[in-house]
């Protein structure tokens, strides 16, 4: 898997590999591991746990139960689960830990379920997104998505409604933000309100995600910086893109230029404008 350089990973088996974000202080586990055959001793999860296996079904026991766990499909177990299993088949999996520090707040017994591949078809790029370096709000988005699926698939409902001045409140400080690089957590605060709960009512109620929507206030921003003729460079530190690539990339698919193409565009018709008038 890749991973950003803060990331800490290690090989704790030949054909195995843990990556724990750094960006989480450690309340994010990732394993992927290819295929094989591998056995699971009786355990008690900690965490919130979602599994994408890659192979035949093997029969698994949950909370004293004996169960099946379908080929190539998704399993979540809750905190509290107790499970294990004896030797699956040739088996490999791409999964994720995360801490109760890191999930709303969930009722009902501990429970395993399971879906299939399709509830969450973007699974790894998410958790490679974890492990980037990407924006904090972005990571946070992702985690927000893998959780939610997560709950969905395991029955727990959990959601209830944003407050519009809620979502008010998190719009108008996302206006007010567009020269940092804000976390989740710092808009939940700023709205008052529970961050998975925001994350879906801010969609609902605007069209789009919270990290869509504040990238979309940096770049008029921006463009406003580069017709006043300052440097791309200068720009994408202003307002606090991860690096210039990261900066031009998100300019260029918005805009439809790069920032310094859009710079000589404004500046052309400036100059052509200029020559009109006089």
């Amino acid at each position: 898997m890749a991973t950003g350089e803060h990331s800490i990973t290690t090989a704790f088996e030949a054909d195995t590999q843990l990556t724990r974000p750094a960006a989480y202080s450690g309340g994010i586990e990732i394993v992927t591991a290819r295929p094989g055959l591998r056995t699971f001793p009786a355990r008690v999860s900690s965490s919130l746990g979602l599994c994408l296996k890659f192979g035949p079904p093997h029969e698994v026991m949950v909370e004293g139960r004996r169960v099946t766990f379908p080929a190539d499909s998704l399993c979540v177990r809750t905190p509290g689960c107790v499970w294990g299993c004896e030797e699956t088949g040739p088996v490999g999996f791409l999964s994720i830990d995360i801490g109760s520090d890191l999930l709303p707040e969930i009722d009902g017994p501990p429970r395993m379920q399971f879906a299939e591949a399709s509830k969450l078809p973007n699974f790894r790029s998410l958790l490679n997104l974890l492990s980037s370096q990407a924006p904090q709000m972005t990571k946070d988005e992702a985690l927000n998505r893998v959780v939610s699926v997560a709950l969905d698939v395991a029955g727990i409902r959990w959601e209830v409604d944003a407050t519009s001045k809620a979502l008010e409140r998190a719009r108008e400080f996302l206006e007010a933000s567009i020269e940092a690089a804000p976390s989740l957590d710092d808009l939940a605060a700023a709205a008052g309100a529970n961050k998975d709960v925001l994350v879906r009512g801010f969609r609902r109620r605007f069209g789009i995600t919270h990290h869509a929507y504040l990238l979309m206030l940096k770049i008029a921003a921006a463009k406003e910086s580069l017709a006043r003729g300052h440097a791309p460079i200068d720009v994408a530190v202003t307002y606090s893109f991860a690096d210039q690539s990261h900066f031009t990339r998100t300019f260029r698919r918005i805009v439809g230029l790069t920032p310094g193409a859009y710079r000589r565009a404004v500046h052309t018709m400036k100059r052509v404008d200029f020559v009109q008038d006089y």
